[in-house]
């Protein structure tokens, strides 16, 4: 399946560059946690195209491009409840990050 697993690994490449774009645009650093996480959340997205190809196969079945990127709207609750369950980590641990980086330079000057 190599015109399948090029297909989603240039779908993630051109997300990751676009993210260094992005930042290289903007310049400031404040953007890239913001698009680190769309960039994790479209991932399990993506993910579920190269599942649905693996499926396709074990089953004997031609795995086509068409049938992988159709096999991401079928499941859409179960889909979005995983990308809110993400999001929600995602934010927590961003949360955390900002917290601990605000008091890193407190608990420093402490001593």
């Amino acid at each position: 399946m190599p015109i399948i697993s090029a297909f989603y690994g240039l779908c993630f490449t051109a997300a990751a560059v676009a993210i260094v774009l992005l930042v290289q645009w903007q310049g400031t650093h404040l953007v890239i946690m913001p698009s680190l996480v769309v960039y994790m959340l479209i991932g399990p997205f993506l993910a579920l195209g190269l599942y649905d190809a693996a499926w396709e196969r074990e089953k004997g079945h031609k795995p086509s491009l068409f049938h992988s990127m159709k096999a991401i709207g079928r499941n859409s609750t179960s889909q979005w409840a995983f990308a809110v369950l993400l999001a929600v980590a995602m934010i927590f641990w961003m949360r955390i990050a900002a917290l601990l980086h605000a008091l890193y330079h407190q608990c420093k000057a402490l001593p």
